[in-house]
């Protein structure tokens, strides 16, 4: 049920249109309504002084913070978050 509550919110977040990169940066937040279960989701992006972008993602609801994003990448016009940490059973 976690992987499919993560690809859920991948879709949702991934989907993020905007005309230049710095449109990405700061704090995202959505719900995540899958199976009956609703959860909030927060994205923190920011860009290192190297131009490459970090992430960490929160959610408030199970009280998690800060858990670590493996990938943050922005093509064109969409938004790319892999959280590899979240992948389980």
């Amino acid at each position: 049920m976690r992987k499919a509550l993560l690809l859920a919110g991948l879709l949702i977040f991934g989907s993020l249109s905007a005309s230049a990169g710095d449109l990405i940066l700061g704090d995202w937040s959505g719900k995540l309504d899958f199976s009956g279960v609703t959860l909030t989701i927060v994205f923190h992006i920011s860009e290192g002084e190297d131009g490459i972008l970090a992430a960490t993602m929160d959610s408030p609801d199970q009280g998690a913070a800060g858990i670590p994003v493996s990938g943050v990448s922005f093509d064109g016009d969409s938004l790319f978050i892999d959280v590899a940490v979240a992948q389980g059973a």
